[in-house]
C-alpha cells in the first residue's frame, strides 16, 4: 500500500480502507488518473492522517476495524483545516509548517458557527465565512475597533488585542492541564519554548494552587509520632 511520509504542499487522496486488495485498487486508480495517494487501514488513523496532509479527497470505508466511516466525517467535520494565511488582503501560504494544521473545534463553536451560516448569506466553498460587504477579508484591526472593543466597553474590560486572546488560550489550556506540546500545535508553534514562554501566563490564583497541591503531599509522606521508629504516612 502506498502509506508513506507525504509533502504537505501536494493534492493528495486519501484513501481509509482496511481491506489490502481494495486499498491497492483505489491507490492503482488514483496513479492511473495521475493522483497521488495514500492509503491507511483504520478509521483514527485516517482521521490523524487527514489532519497531517489535508487531502483534497477522501475515499473513505464505513466499515473499519476501530470506528466507522460515519465517526469519521463526524471527527472531520469538528475540525478547522488551516491551510491559507491572509495579510492586508492578499492570500498566501502561512509562515511556517506548524501553521499548516487541523484545529479541533469544540461543540459551542460549531454551534456559533452553524447559527452563522444560517443567515450568512455568503456560503458557497470559494465564498469566506466572515467577509465584508463587497466579500472581501475583513481587516483585523477592523474586528478589534467595530466589534470587540466595543464589547470591551459594555462588560467594563480594558480593550484586548488578538495578542491577549492567544495568551488567553495558552494560559487556560495549560492551567487546564493540557500537554504544552499539544497546545503549541493547535496554535501552530514550531517550538513549544514559544507557547511556554511568550503565550503562557501564569493565571491568578496558580502558584497558591501549586504550593497547596504539593505541600500536602510533601506532609503526607513522612512522618514519625513519638516513641515509634516507623514512619506512617
Amino acid at each position: 500500500m502506498n502509506d508513506h511520509v507525504v509533502s504537505t504542499h501536494t493534492a493528495w487522496v486519501l484513501v481509509i480502507e482496511d481491506l489490502r486488495d481494495q486499498a491497492e485498487l483505489w491507490s492503482d486508480i488514483c496513479a492511473n488518473a495521475g493522483l497521488n495517494s495514500t492509503t491507511v487501514a483504520t478509521g483514527i488513523g485516517g482521521y490523524r492522517r487527514a489532519c497531517e496532509i489535508r487531502p483534497a479527497i477522501i475515499l473513505l470505508d464505513l466499515m473499519l476495524p476501530d470506528v466507522d466511516g460515519w465517526e469519521v466525517c463526524r471527527q472531520l467535520n469538528r475540525s478547522l483545516r488551516v491551510r491559507t494565511a491572509v495579510h492586508e488582503g492578499v492570500f498566501d501560504d502561512p509562515k511556517t509548517t506548524a501553521s499548516l494544521r487541523t484545529i479541533p473545534l469544540p461543540d459551542a463553536a460549531l454551534e456559533l458557527l452553524t447559527a452563522w451560516k444560517a443567515r450568512a448569506t455568503r456560503t458557497t466553498a470559494q465564498e469566506l465565512t466572515f467577509s465584508t460587504v463587497s466579500g472581501k477579508p475583513i481587516s483585523p484591526n477592523n474586528v478589534l475597533r467595530r466589534w470587540v472593543w466595543p464589547a470591551c466597553q459594555a462588560a467594563d474590560l480594558q480593550r484586548v488585542t488578538w495578542l491577549t486572546f492567544r495568551r488567553t488560550y495558552s494560559s487556560w489550556a495549560r492551567d487546564k492541564g493540557v500537554p504544552a506540546k499539544v497546545v503549541a500545535q493547535i496554535m501552530g508553534h514550531t517550538k513549544v519554548d514559544t507557547t511556554m514562554n511568550v503565550y503562557t501566563q501564569v493565571l491568578d490564583g496558580a502558584a497558591r494552587s501549586a504550593a497547596d497541591r504539593v505541600g500536602s503531599e510533601l506532609f503526607r509522606v513522612v512522618q514519625i509520632p513519638n516513641g515509634t521508629t516507623a514512619p506512617t504516612h
